[in-house]
């Protein structure tokens, strides 16, 4: 139930850069306030759209993120 609520934040503010994004692809450890996400695809076209928006040079042909680890502070 936990793990379903976090999936559905992590939802909102990641699947417009993600794509095929889900549940497989969370870990958590409620007690540590950790999220993990392994094995995401990246959406270059929105990367794409903030890199020129920054005025950036470059461009994301495709990506992967591996492992990313997000710490929240619990109150």
């Amino acid at each position: 139930m936990i793990k379903g609520k976090i999936f559905e934040k992590c939802k909102k503010y990641f699947e417009e850069y993600l794509f095929g994004f889900d549940q497989n692809h969370l870990k958590t450890s409620f007690l540590t306030g950790k999220i993990d996400l392994h094995n995401v695809n990246i959406r270059p076209d929105k990367v794409n759209e903030l890199f020129s928006k920054q005025g950036l040079p470059i461009a994301l042909k495709a990506g992967l993120i591996s492992e990313l680890s997000i710490k929240v502070r619990l109150k």
